[in-house]
């Protein structure tokens, strides 16, 4: 992984990022925090990851160190769109919580959760090799039990994609509308409500 410190050209935009993260993670109780052992939030510039070995290094706009208990996000990547700056925000929260609570087994490939879709359903190859165009996080709705296409590339994006729209006022409002007639994506939601806030120090999502 690679990245970038703020210089004092950057902080006005980086201040503006402080800002609205501050704005969303204020939804959260600080006991969850603990409860899903997050000790840093790191916020650089140029963030990238190493993948197949390190050939390839690959943008990213946020990255969830589980092993390290540590959210890194980058302030610049999508500022001109703070709509999906926020979307990311709790996107990769998600994982990071999925992995401390579920457990790396779970995390790739949850029974419970792939049996909500059509038996004939089958999941892509992931996040990380499905990125840009069709396959954004942006609210699309292609087929029933979907958010989303990037939700479509894993069962890890699916419950991220999920989780993060119901975070989100306007997004969570659109989300119960599909779900009032798609039977699918209402036990999704039920299960990422019932996940976060089973048990002391749970998150509760309205």
């Amino acid at each position: 992984m690679g990245y970038l410190l703020a210089e004092p050209r950057d902080y006005e935009l980086l201040m503006t990022y402080i800002e609205r993260l501050d704005v969303e993670f204020s939804k959260y109780p600080k006991v969850f925090h603990q409860r899903v052992q997050l000790r840093t939030i790191a916020i650089v510039k140029y963030l990238n990851v190493s993948t197949r070995g390190g050939v390839f290094k690959q943008s990213r706009s946020a990255y969830p160190d589980a092993l390290n208990h540590t959210l890194y996000y980058d302030f610049k990547a999508g500022r001109f769109d703070p709509d999906y700056q926020t979307n990311v925000m709790h996107h990769e929260y998600f994982h990071l919580i999925d992995y401390q609570l579920n457990g790396f087994q779970f995390y790739w490939r949850d029974p419970q959760w792939m049996g909500f879709n059509n038996p004939n359903f089958t999941y892509g190859n992931g996040g990380t090799w499905n990125r840009g165009g069709d396959y954004t996080k942006r609210l699309n709705y292609p087929l029933k039990g979907f958010i989303s296409s990037y939700s479509t590339t894993g069962v890890e994006e699916d419950k991220a994609c999920i989780f993060a729209a119901l975070m989100i006022e306007s997004s969570h409002r659109i989300v119960n509308t599909w779900a009032k007639t798609d039977s699918i994506l209402k036990q999704k939601i039920q299960y990422i409500k019932q996940f976060v806030g089973d048990k002391e120090g749970g998150l509760e999502i309205n």
